[in-house]
């Protein structure tokens, strides 16, 4: 089974990241990560082959060239992501395997990461089955001076670390992402060519990320992945848009963004709509309780109402 974060490797040296846990039959919905290239910066100690680094969440310049076919149908919501045909892959790399391999490396459990791992698991009673590594350290192309990415699994999981990220940052020393190490994240990252947001209404956003940690001189926003059990109803495959809408409302459930798909229920007057987006920028972007504007396509499904927010110009902003 693909699970969202898990990482593929195709039979010509493709590196994909799976986005969600909903995938059509013989495909993998996966996002392009790396790319072989003879004089790239990262480096396959295994094959001897060298990668560069580019996400294709956005644009699909690379993929394109290479495997016009894995474009999903016009009709999907899932338009930034691409189909993998599970004939084409010949690894799959799991987080949770990760983890356990690292841990028995007595180097890295004196790591900040190792530590902070160890943590969880200590001070939180997060199981270490829940914690995975990934990102270039799961699927070895790791510079040297990387970080480390961690997903936790779960969100009675989840809800822990929320209530105890402070604890937790405190015992091993570390500190949150100040606004001023946000704002050179995004710049670098630079996100606001992708958004027709402004980089202070991008700023917003990344601030209501209560996961991120600045660790060794880098940037770490953990990640959240339902465990097996709490995988919610496919949304890929909705009614078709109605119109699109503009609206503001209040927030009355978060928890949901935390994962693939995002869901954020929000209060309209006396509606309830469902705001549905598999956009890596809205992950964990909005507060209960928060009044925000959303502009997006309306669907309907039965006595459900939904806002998706399908394109680049698409969005879910804090108005305050």
């Amino acid at each position: 089974m693909f699970r969202d974060l898990d990482h593929i490797k195709t039979f010509d040296d493709l590196f994909f990241v799976v986005r969600g846990d909903h995938h059509p039959r013989d495909k993998v919905r996966a996002v392009p990560i790396y790319f072989p290239k003879e004089n790239g910066d990262r480096f396959d100690i295994k094959t001897g082959k060298r990668f560069i680094r580019k996400i294709e969440e956005y644009s699909k310049d690379l993929i394109l060239k290479l495997h016009s076919e894995y474009l999903p149908r016009s009709d999907e919501l899932n338009k930034y992501g691409v189909l993998v045909p599970v004939s084409h892959i010949v690894n799959h790399y799991l987080p949770r395997l990760k983890t356990k391999e690292c841990l028995e490396n007595k180097y890295f459990r004196e790591t900040k990461w190792g530590k902070f791992i160890l943590s969880l698991n200590k001070i939180l009673g997060i199981s270490i089955k829940d914690i995975g590594i990934y990102g270039s350290t799961l699927i070895g192309l790791k510079k040297d001076l990387s970080d480390v990415d961690l997903v936790i699994y779960g969100k009675e999981n989840l809800l822990k670390l929320k209530k105890n990220f402070d604890l937790i940052l405190r015992k091993n020393e570390l500190k949150k992402i100040s606004k001023k190490q946000l704002y050179y994240f995004i710049k670098h990252k630079k996100l606001d060519q992708y958004y027709p947001f402004s980089t202070e209404q991008i700023l917003k956003i990344f601030q209501r990320r209560w996961s991120g940690i600045y660790i060794n001189g880098d940037i770490m926003f953990i990640r959240f992945v339902y465990k097996e059990n709490e995988i919610p109803e496919n949304l890929y495959y909705l009614t078709p848009p109605i119109n699109t809408m503009k609206v503001k409302g209040r927030v009355i459930d978060s928890l949901g963004s935390h994962f693939i798909p995002r869901v954020i229920k929000v209060k309209v007057g006396e509606k309830l709509f469902e705001v549905v987006s598999y956009y890596w920028i809205f992950f964990s972007c909005v507060l209960d309780g928060e009044e925000v504007e959303i502009f997006g396509n309306y669907r309907r499904n039965n006595k459900r109402e939904f806002i998706t927010l399908d394109e680049p110009e698409h969005y879910i902003l804090p108005i305050h």
